[in-house]
């Protein structure tokens, strides 16, 4: 009753309480706005995409094929969605993901059940009823030839260069500073618009890794003859390539890149260790390869242009030693983390993981565990677990590179 009787004399404090929270939750007073609803029309030939955000944005998108895809570039905005929407499908979108693509740029990627041509985009102005502006997009269902044929236009009238996953990391400083010391650059898999796997509970494996990526950064540099460098800092999409560039740019003696599993046996668990290989250890490590791989074409990107035959050729360019070297780190590890830490079976597996391609730095990917797993979800989020693990498997790093120097 107090609040009705309030609300009718309208005063002053409640007149600025509700310009503030509106202006608070409709774009954030931090500069960033607020997306707050994706609507869709369905008619038999179109389907109308409406993307309501809390101040006026500039927008941009695109078409990819294989599978057909709308993507949408957004500046960094906060992500306030009903949750479970984007799994719903509506018109020509099967479903749709979205997140930070790389720093100050946000993507929507729209999966698609048909070929289509993007017939108009343009913004409408702010909604009385909402407080919202809306960015529209309006998609006409075309055959495949015609979808391919504006495909290779499109392709045609820009120069695709400027589509990189990630701001340039200056590994010329690290490369020039080292003088003697080791390089180790860690991967923390997934990231922004990719979350990896993701746990009953919602925990994201790009979060996870991200976190033990850093811890494992900080133990590491407390040894004043290393060097760290990781392929991402932050929550953003760096792709399969250009995580392997950067430790081939640096020049570093190790490569380590960290994930974290979800399967449909909820009771499997533990830590294993993959090495590349020309085959994969067994059917599992197979199917986790090839969902891994597509990390840049779930991002809105495919980069992976070549064809399966070039993919053999650069594996069976992979340096011996290197090889050899990777499959030395994984034992070493293994045989030394077993006594503290639960292990899967068979912990040393193979696999032609694309971020351990590199032809001449050693490279292993740790799985820390299966997110689909409770006692290891817990684990993997427990700072004490954190922090056992990373002291005790920097000081395994540093031991293994010191003795093969030595």
């Amino acid at each position: 009753m107090f609040t009705f009787c309030f609300y009718k004399r309208r005063s002053p404090l409640f007149s600025t309480l509700v310009i503030f929270f509106t202006l608070l939750f409709s774009s954030s007073v931090f500069g960033k706005p607020t997306v707050s609803n994706i609507r869709f029309g369905e008619h038999v030939d179109r389907t109308r995409i409406v993307i309501e955000v809390g101040s006026e944005v500039n927008f941009s998108s695109f078409l990819l094929a294989n599978p057909t895809r709308l993507v949408v570039d957004l500046p960094e905005v906060i992500w306030d969605l009903p949750e479970g929407a984007e799994k719903r499908s509506y018109g020509f979108v099967e479903k749709y993901r979205f997140g930070l693509f790389k720093e100050d740029v946000a993507r929507l990627v729209f999966d698609l059940d048909t070929t289509v041509r993007l017939v108009s985009k343009f913004t409408l102005d702010k909604d009385e009823s909402s407080n919202m502006f809306r960015l529209v997009l309006d998609l006409e269902k075309i055959s495949k030839k015609e979808f391919e044929k504006n495909l290779l236009i499109a392709k045609k009238q820009e120069s695709l260069v400027s589509r990189d996953a990630t701001k340039q990391i200056d590994t010329s400083k690290v490369t020039e500073e080292r003088s003697g010391k080791f390089l180790v650059v860690i991967d923390p898999g997934h990231g922004g618009i990719d979350p990896g796997a993701i746990s009953p509970n919602r925990h994201f494996e790009k979060n996870v890794t991200l976190i033990f990526a850093k811890k494992l950064k900080k133990e590491l540099k407390k040894n004043k003859n290393f060097d760290v460098l990781l392929t991402r800092s932050s929550d953003v999409f760096v792709g399969l390539k250009r995580r392997v560039e950067i430790s081939r740019t640096a020049g570093a003696d190790l490569f380590i890149s960290l994930h974290a599993d979800s399967i449909k046996n909820r009771r499997h668990r533990g830590i294993s260790i993959y090495t590349l290989s020309e085959k994969a250890s067994d059917k599992e490590a197979a199917l986790l390869a090839k969902r891994e791989n597509k990390s840049d074409i779930i991002a809105g990107l495919d980069l992976s242009q070549e064809s399966s035959e070039v993919t053999d050729i650069l594996i069976d360019l992979a340096k011996r030693e290197t090889m050899n070297s990777a499959a030395e780190v994984a034992k070493f590890l293994l045989d030394r983390i077993s006594p503290k830490f639960k292990l899967i079976k068979k912990s040393h597996r193979f696999a032609g993981f694309a971020v351990l391609k590199a032809l001449d730095t050693p490279s292993v990917l740790i799985e820390l565990g299966y997110l689909s797993n409770k006692k290891d979800e817990k684990n993997l989020l427990s700072r004490t677990y954190q922090d056992n693990f990373v002291t005790i498997l920097a000081d395994l790093i540093q031991q293994f590179l010191g003795d093969k120097r030595s």
